[in-house]
């Protein structure tokens, strides 16, 4: 009971927590091909997912793929991403650090936060 962020009575019945689709495995939605993050959410010996992206079977083996939690959104960032095609030893590779390469984005002014 309760409203809001004030929960005055905790859950009892944890009965429909059963009727979660365990996913094998997890994959980074489409919608995070701008944002590039995703939200790592332990519950027990699970990791959280938002939905089913596909299940099936080969043969003896069963699996079925959750997509992680993510953001969409603009990709703004404090340098400008790479283009595609760069080898690992070329000028464009190293010549951007790790963590500029973590935070890379559009070097517009406009900054988004979801």
């Amino acid at each position: 009971t309760g409203n809001g962020n004030a929960r005055t009575t905790g859950v009892a019945d944890t009965s429909a927590a059963g009727t979660f689709m365990e996913h094998t495995l997890a994959e980074l939605p489409d919608e995070a091909d701008q944002i590039k993050t995703a939200f790592l959410v332990r519950t027990g010996n699970y990791v959280a997912t938002t939905s089913t992206a596909a299940n099936g079977n080969s043969g003896d083996i069963s699996y079925a793929v959750g997509s992680l939690p993510t953001s969409d959104g603009n990709n703004y960032g404090p340098v400008a991403c790479p283009s595609t095609g760069n080898l690992l030893d070329s000028s464009t590779a190293a010549g951007i650090t790790a963590e500029n390469l973590r935070m890379c984005g559009n070097t517009g002014k406009w900054v988004y936060y979801n």
